[in-house]
Parts: structure tokens; C-alpha cells; sequence
């Protein structure tokens, strides 16, 4: 059959569904339904007599079903297409920017809570009304309502797995080409929290996609885009990996990006930052995740030489050893090296920063929980002078500013 012939076939379905033109239009909504399923069929069908069918179309690289995988795993599963010409009609029809804007309504009935927030979404992204500040505050309300049916106090429990909402954003983000050009990793909180979502709804391996792109860009190219690009993608992906309640996956992916920054020659302390923030969640902040087994534990540590990272990172870390803790290190430390306190001190001035340096807050955290350790081994006298020195830093900050302390907070 000719193209013609294969398009004059689409025509008569479509007249035999569409009244004459003097008839008034709009079409109802269910002559509208018949009318784009016929357009479908007969699409697909022009499409395949031009093309041809494939057994197996679906079989390439990871990378690209990723997210046809992640929506399958939703609550909701669509069909698979198995066509190219499924394919492609599918990337069209559910492309997020051609959806028809319709206005949210909330359903009775049994159903999703977050359904009403996702159809706002949905409509803002349709008329092209969607920024990343409003992908943030959809993000910020899907967590809250979360939280809500949660029966946890503590956010690093809320389950976002079946919320959908991350996959949401990341469609939009791929259907406006922002996910290209990286320019939403500016925003932090935006970033770090989406990536949350991703994470629970196992969309991270689009992330490992990302990371991979732009370890190869700034590789080659070696601009300053790619290597900020870079620098962010890594912190963020890190950042959101300490917000669970376990670290086993952030240590593994830490370890992870090292490998990969390895392969692409790129400099190490590119991962520096997230390294100290797992670190302190490791450590200041281990009450609130569970202990990482010692498999990964011990190769995390043992990267700070690499990375170089300062001494009171590393001692704090031989304190929480899941197996083995030690005080050695902090003692070290404050034998030799908490000079670099005193002259952060001297320079400290709390009128332009209220709060204390982050490096003096993390060596006061080092230095008390050396000291119970060590009390706790029955080493007294070890205890008593950490103790000295933690009095002397703890008196000079009074002198500064008048018996005021800083909130200790990740020294990032």
C-alpha cells in the first residue's frame, strides 16, 4: 500500500468520527477519546508499514529505560511498548510539556494523598508555568504530606518510595532539556531533595548516568561548567544519601565516585566535601543512623589520607569504629595539633560570624567523646587531658563572646 493510499485510510477514520464541519464543535469528551485513539491506531499502523516491526526494540543500554523501568515500578504500571513506533508515540503522548491542562480536583474515595498535589504539578508544568523554586515547594508539600502518614518522629524515616513525585520532577526536568544542562544543581536544596526522591524511588541510576556525563565532560573539555557541575552533582547526590537512616549507601557510593573520578583522572578533592559530610554524620551525628557494617566502614576511612583530609576527621571516625573503636588518633591530636584551634580562635570575631568556626565546633565534639571513651577504658588520666584542652578552647570562646556558644553544625 502506498503512503498515500496508508494516510487516506487515517482520513476516513477520522471523518467517520468528526460530524461535518457545519456541525458545532467542540467534539464531547468522548468523541475527543475516540478520535485520538483512532489517531493512534492508525498512526501506528502508517508507522509500521513505513518502518516495520521490531521483536525486540527495548534491548539497548540501561541508560535508555531507565526511566520507562521507574515508572513500571510505580503505583500505576503502564504498558511496556515492544514497537519502535509504541516508542515513539509513547515519548509523545506522555510528554509532560503536551499534556492537556486540566484543572486539579480532589477525588472521593479511596485514594493517593498525594494525588491532588500531583495533578496541580501536572497542570503548571502543562501551561508552561513550572520553575524549579515551584518544583521545590512541590517536593517540600509531597514530603510534608509524607511525613504526615508517617508514624516516625524523625524525617529520616519518611517513606517517599511510593510517592511518585520524584519521577514527576525528573520528567519535566528531562522534557524542558534542564536535565542537560545541570543548571537546577544550583539550587541545593532543591537538588539534594529531589535526589532524595530519587534515591527512594530507585531512580538513582539515572544519577550514576548524570555523574558519568559529566566526569567525561569535564575530562575531556575541562571547562569550569562541567567541573562545577561535577563538584555539585557529586555533593548533592552524597548529601541526600546521609538523609536515611542508614550510611551503608552513602559510604558505597563515596567509595563509588571515587573510583569513577579515578578512571576519568579528575582530581580527588572533588569528593572532599561529601566525604566530610558523611564523616559527620558518622560521627557528631551517629545518633541518628544506624552503624554501616565494617566492609565499608574501613575502606571509607582509610580514603581520608588520599583526599587529605585533617587529622581530627580521622580520629573522630577511629572512635565510632563499628568493632574496633580507638582513642589513639584524638590523643594525638591534642598533643599536637590543637594549636590551629587557638589561632582559628584569635581570628574569630563574633560580630560579623555569631556562629563558631566549624572546625572549632568539630574538635569540641572530638574532644568529648574522646574523653568518655578513654573515661569508659578507665585511662583517667588520658581523659583529663583532652579535658584540659577542651576547658581551654571552651574558656576562650567564653572570653569572645561573653558566654555565648555556637550551635554545632556540619563543619562542610
Amino acid at each position: 500500500m502506498s503512503k498515500a493510499k496508508g494516510w487516506q485510510a487515517v482520513s476516513k477514520t477520522i471523518s467517520s468520527l468528526v460530524p461535518p464541519i457545519h456541525q458545532p464543535l467542540p467534539l464531547s469528551k468522548r468523541d475527543s477519546q475516540r478520535l485520538l485513539d483512532a489517531l493512534k491506531t492508525s498512526f501506528r499502523s502508517e508507522l509500521d508499514r513505513q518502518h516495520g516491526p521490531s521483536p525486540n526494540p527495548l534491548s539497548g543500554p540501561k541508560a535508555s529505560t531507565t526511566l520507562t523501568s521507574a515508572s513500571a515500578s510505580s503505583a500505576e504500571k503502564p504498558d511496556v511498548p515492544h514497537r519502535p513506533t509504541d516508542v515513539h508515540l509513547h515519548s509523545i503522548l506522555n510528554n509532560p510539556l503536551l499534556n492537556q491542562a486540566s484543572s486539579p480536583r480532589r477525588t472521593s474515595g479511596i485514594g493517593s494523598p498525594y494525588d491532588h498535589d500531583k495533578e496541580v504539578f501536572q497542570q503548571a508544568v502543562a501551561k508552561g508555568l513550572m520553575t524549579i523554586p515551584r518544583a521545590h515547594g512541590f517536593l517540600l508539600k509531597i514530603f510534608k504530606t509524607a511525613e504526615k502518614n508517617t508514624l516516625s518522629q524523625s524525617p529520616l524515616y519518611v517513606p517517599l518510595q511510593g510517592t511518585g513525585a520524584g519521577l514527576l520532577v525528573l520528567q519535566w526536568l528531562k522534557a524542558s532539556g534542564q536535565h542537560n544542562t545541570y543548571s537546577w544543581l544550583s539550587n541545593q536544596k532543591f537538588s539534594v531533595l529531589l535526589l532524595r526522591f530519587m534515591i527512594a524511588e530507585g531512580l538513582d541510576d539515572m544519577v550514576w548516568i548524570w555523574l558519568e556525563r559529566v566526569m567525561k565532560q569535564a575530562s575531556s573539555v575541562n571547562t569550569m561548567h562541567s567541573r562545577i557541575c561535577s563538584d555539585l552533582l557529586i555533593k548533592h547526590f552524597i548529601a541526600a544519601h546521609t538523609c536515611t537512616e542508614g550510611l551503608r549507601d552513602a559510604y558505597s557510593s563515596v567509595i563509588q565516585v571515587e573510583s569513577m573520578l579515578k578512571k576519568n583522572e579528575l582530581p580527588l578533592n572533588q569528593l572532599g566535601d561529601a566525604w566530610s559530610l558523611v564523616a559527620w554524620n558518622s560521627t557528631v551525628a551517629s545518633w541518628k543512623h544506624a552503624k554501616a557494617p565494617v566492609s565499608l566502614f574501613e575502606p571509607f576511612v582509610a580514603m581520608s589520607i588520599e583526599l587529605e583530609r585533617r587529622l581530627h576527621e580521622r580520629a573522630h571516625l577511629d572512635l565510632y569504629h563499628p568493632t574496633d573503636p580507638s582513642a589513639e588518633l584524638a590523643l594525638q591530636y591534642f598533643r599536637e595539633d590543637d594549636s590551629f584551634v587557638k589561632r582559628l580562635l584569635s581570628q574569630w570575631d563574633p560580630a560579623a560570624a555569631p556562629k563558631m568556626p566549624p572546625y572549632v565546633q568539630r574538635v569540641m565534639a572530638l574532644g568529648i567523646d574522646a574523653a568518655n571513651h578513654l573515661m569508659s577504658a578507665d585511662r583517667v588520666r588520658e581523659a583529663n587531658t583532652i579535658l584540659d584542652c577542651i576547658s581551654g578552647i571552651q574558656n576562650r570562646i567564653q572570653e569572645i563572646v561573653g558566654g555565648g556558644s555556637g550551635e554545632l553544625k556540619p563543619a562542610v
